[in-house]
């Protein structure tokens, strides 16, 4: 299951913008959908920043 910008956000406690600046910048691959959200691969996301334990 990929992440939203908004899911990608909550699952490594980043700012949604630092998110998005990744993408821009080539460190997370993301795929674009029609409606102009993100589809983020959890992989490539935790490969960059790291998940929050959750309790």
């Amino acid at each position: 299951m990929k992440y939203s910008l908004s899911e990608a956000a909550r699952a490594t406690g980043k700012n949604k913008t630092t998110i998005q600046r990744a993408i821009k910048s080539g460190k997370i691959s993301a795929q674009k959908r029609g409606d102009g959200s993100y589809e983020i691969d959890p992989a490539d996301l935790h490969a960059v920043f790291l998940p929050i334990r959750s309790c």
